[in-house]
């Protein structure tokens, strides 16, 4: 099953746009991270692993594959971890795919399932602006709750600030909504 989530990546002050797609299928378990992954956002493999089995949704002894689009970027940093996890979560149909749709995800899962902070807020929200003008329809941002107010500085950005996984993965299939900043 094939699955995709939007985040960023911050390359100096500019937030890069990164499609995190997440296919899962048959086969040998493995979990592999494609696209130019720094050390740390191949380290993301055992966050999402750990915040996964935390919600009681552990991953299933299958092939796993994460591409981080445009592949000739490097990505650094824990910041799209949450959008892993929920592109995988999307990928084994646990999450609707259509749920990310419209919707630029980013932050680091804590091994506890909580969301920390991630540096870049501000260029992420004028991302998702541009996105929305592009589109014609509205962006809205998933961040940490610390990371919420900065995001919100972005005129016409909704900002939702899941405290944990549970929550963001609450909010994509309409248990839950988390706050909302305006």
């Amino acid at each position: 099953m094939f699955a995709a989530a939007t985040s960023a990546t911050i390359f100096g002050v500019e937030a890069i746009l990164v499609r995190v797609e997440a296919f899962v299928s048959g086969g040998l378990p493995s979990f592999t991270l494609v696209g130019l992954p720094g050390a740390a956002v191949q380290e993301s493999r055992e966050r999402v692993r750990a915040n996964l089995k935390l919600l009681g949704l552990p991953l299933p002894p299958s092939r796993i594959l994460v591409n981080l689009a445009p592949a000739d970027v490097r990505k650094e940093g824990p910041a799209l971890d949450l959008a892993i996890a929920l592109a995988l979560l999307a990928a084994e149909r646990r999450v609707p795919t259509r749920a990310l749709d419209g919707l630029v995800v980013f932050g680091e899962l804590a091994l506890d399932g909580s969301l920390r902070p991630a540096r870049g807020g501000v260029a992420i929200a004028l991302l998702a602006a541009g996105l929305s003008a592009k589109r014609g329809a509205p962006y809205a941002v998933l961040a940490p709750p610390a990371n919420a107010r900065e995001v919100a500085l972005v005129p016409g950005v909704a900002v939702f600030a899941p405290r944990n996984l549970a929550e963001a993965v609450g909010h994509l299939t309409g248990r839950a909504t988390p706050p909302r900043h305006l």
